[in-house]
């Protein structure tokens, strides 16, 4: 490798993020790794955000403006613009631990022919590694996992967009992030990544901190319906065309040829579904979202094993559907209330540095 080529670059998309980009760029340059190049692509943001970052000086830093065009599309253009052949991505409301990147090097070192390398994560207050020790799974500090597998185990996913890093020939292979989704859009690349590559590396070093509370205060209603819009089109309405290429389409519709013989499969794409479906449901799209569970089923022709799962889902959804949309937000905070009770911990978890 040449000396000068950074070992790694750090692509964070930047939308709208005034109120926490500085912090989340700090994370970065305190990495206990030096040897890194950090692009930023600012996505139109409209909110001084790339004012903050101009203030910011330090080598290693680089800058794209873009008109917005969604999260997609801003980190493919960093991807296309980077240096190193690894790149990890961060987005600009999450956080890392000082050694996040020093232990996905030190992933690729030891598994240099997997898809994918992702540390543990933390989601506010608990950790995807306190829910598979929760569930019997046991892990070791570097370990090989099979996604699709301790997915439908855990029923959680073990990578999510800002713990992973990548290599930039593999993602140019897959065709980069699919820019049809903002929202889930990460599910669909690792989809796409995991089922050339099914075993992806983990480390419980280099903690993510994933922080969903400032999701909320950044989307705005317009381009969320934007969003939710894309993301209910997994399944079109012409759905007997079978001309699916992995590289070109969504993972969610190509990979319908190959769930018979990867049943692990089946789970994944269905959780993903049903999340767009009470997405819809969230919106006020009632009678779209119920059309849409039928066409998805009409699609795939098969469900899960776990037809309790399957069957818990619906109810789920049928449930949602009877909840007035004034009430959602309410119920939304006592589900996040609770969740803190069960795990013990009363407020979110903070960076390291």
């Amino acid at each position: 490798m040449n000396s000068s080529m950074p070992e790694i670059t750090i692509i964070i998309p930047l939308y709208n993020k005034a109120f926490c980009i500085e912090s989340t760029i700090n994370t970065v340059l305190n990495q206990t790794v030096s040897n890194f190049e950090l692009i930023i692509v600012n996505d139109g943001s409209t909110d001084g955000s790339e004012k903050i970052v101009a203030e910011i000086s330090d080598s290693r830093i680089k800058v794209i403006n873009q008109k917005n065009a969604g999260v997609s599309a801003a980190r493919n253009k960093g991807a296309a613009e980077s240096s190193s052949d690894f790149i990890a991505f961060l987005d600009a409301d999450d956080g890392w631990n000082t050694d996040h990147i020093e232990a996905l090097i030190a992933l690729r070192k030891k598994f240099p022919e997997v898809g994918l390398y992702a540390t543990d994560h933390a989601e506010h207050f608990i950790k995807f590694s306190d829910i598979a020790r929760q569930r019997g799974v046991k892990l070791k500090t570097q370990m090989l996992l099979d996604y699709f597998k301790i997915f439908r185990l855990l029923g959680v996913f073990p990578v999510h967009s800002s713990c992973f890093a990548v290599k930039k020939s593999i993602m140019r292979e897959v065709g980069g992030y699919n820019c049809n989704f903002n929202t889930a859009e990460d599910l669909d690349f690792f989809g796409r990544i995991l089922f050339r590559y099914p075993m992806m590396a983990f480390t419980l070093d280099g903690l993510a901190h994933y922080n969903t509370q400032y999701r909320e205060l950044s989307k705005t209603s317009a381009s969320s319906e934007v969003s939710l819009d894309k993301n209910a089109l997994y399944i079109p309405k012409d759905i007997h065309n079978n001309a699916y290429s992995a590289k070109n389409e969504s993972f969610f519709l190509f990979i319908r040829l190959h769930l018979h013989s990867h049943p692990d499969l089946i789970t994944y794409v269905w959780f993903c579904q049903f999340l767009a479906i009470i997405n819809l449901i969230i919106t006020g799209k009632k009678c779209r979202a119920i059309l849409y569970l039928f066409r998805c089923y009409h699609f795939y022709k098969c469900i899960p094993d776990d037809k309790l799962f399957f069957v818990k889902k619906i109810c789920g959804c049928l449930c949602i559907c009877l909840v007035p949309k004034i009430f959602m937000e309410p119920l939304k905070k006592l589900r996040l209330k609770i969740k803190r009770l069960l795990h013990g911990r009363n407020t979110p978890q903070e960076h390291d540095g």
